[in-house]
């Protein structure tokens, strides 16, 4: 745009918010001489606490829990059917994907064998569980005791990332991997 032109409508642009200004004070300006705006204020005053406390009848609440659900089944829904066709993954999602396609593996398995640091990427993974590719699974191994008399058996907990079916899928449409 040439110079000239844009100086153009920027002033025009002006002058209608100084106009629009002008005559918003004018009209405030004479409900106020007249009282009208305290007028208004206590108008609306009431209705808001007529609203408040006025009982909801129960259509009313049933209806808004039914919106609720309804709400809260999309979101989920949308979020589980993201479609992958078009997606585009950034190399270490890939390498994640790559790594994940032949065994699970803890975040920390993931970072050292990426040489990435433990932060990124446990952020990639997310995103790749946002997308519905991998899942953490946790696990639990019960290791035994020692034989003394007081000896219990141990719990050792431990957590993987799996790759679903939608990232297995993305690897071999985008012929990432060999089927």
């Amino acid at each position: 745009m040439h110079p000239k032109e844009a100086l153009k409508k920027f002033l025009k642009s002006i002058g209608v918010d100084i106009r629009q200004a002008l005559i918003g004070s004018i009209v405030l300006g004479l409900a106020a001489a007249y009282g009208g705006l305290l007028y208004i204020s206590k108008a609306l005053l009431n209705c808001t606490v007529l609203l408040l406390t006025t009982p909801t009848p129960l259509w009313a609440t049933i209806l808004l829990v039914l919106l609720g659900y309804l709400y809260i089944l999309l979101k989920v829904r949308t979020r589980n059917s993201t479609d992958i066709s078009n997606l585009v993954l950034d190399e270490p999602k890939i390498n994640m994907l790559k790594l994940l396609y032949s065994k699970n593996m803890s975040t920390e398995q993931i970072a050292r064998s990426l040489s990435l640091q433990l932060q990124t990427t446990a952020y990639h993974l997310e995103e790749l569980a946002n997308f519905n590719m991998v899942i953490l699974q946790r696990y639990s191994q019960q290791l035994p005791g020692g034989g003394g008399p007081f000896d219990m058996p141990s719990l050792r907990k431990y957590s993987a990332w799996t790759l679903k079916q939608s990232g297995r899928k993305y690897l071999l449409d985008n012929k990432l991997v060999e089927a």
